[in-house]
């Protein structure tokens, strides 16, 4: 952490900018949010999750036995590439015709 913090303070003195070390934090703040999930993409994740729980307590108390695995594809279980595009907001632009 002190390494960057120091190469952060020697780019400002060097494009001739004296930054607190306060606006550095917050610059880098502000790039960090940019990456963040989106709030879609992780309510999404936890409903998915919540329904497979209930399924599998249902499956469990009804059958004696647990569901069997699902595939990625199937409903509720998401391939990795959906699932990441959801998380940074491109589910819109991904194409599942593959």
């Amino acid at each position: 952490m002190k390494n960057l913090l120091q190469e952060w303070a020697e780019r400002a003195q060097q494009a001739g900018q004296q930054k607190s070390l306060a606006e550095m934090f917050l610059d880098m703040r502000a790039k960090n949010i940019e990456n963040l999930p989106t709030i879609s993409g992780e309510f999404g994740a936890i409903f998915r999750g919540a329904v497979r729980d209930i399924r599998s307590t249902f499956f469990e108390a009804a059958w004696g036995q647990p569901e069997k695995m699902s595939e990625p594809g199937e409903p509720l279980s998401p391939t990795p590439q959906i699932t990441t595009a959801s998380l940074l907001g491109k589910d819109k632009e991904i194409d599942l015709d593959m």
